[in-house]
């Protein structure tokens, strides 16, 4: 759940980036992202993987 959360998040910052150059944003990547979000909030895992993540970066 973890790595699908990883891949949907890096898909809706290349989707937003491709966007802003004129290619059509597919609403689907986010909203499948939303509901692994929401997954994960009640695993209680969101939280640590933010936090573990905005280390990195």
């Amino acid at each position: 759940m973890e790595i699908l959360y990883a891949d949907l998040c890096e898909m809706g910052e290349r989707a937003t980036r491709e966007n802003s150059l004129g290619i059509k944003l597919v609403p689907t990547v986010l909203n499948l992202r939303e509901k692994v979000e929401i997954e994960l909030e009640k695993r209680g895992t969101l939280a640590g993987l933010l936090d573990q993540w905005s280390k990195v970066a």
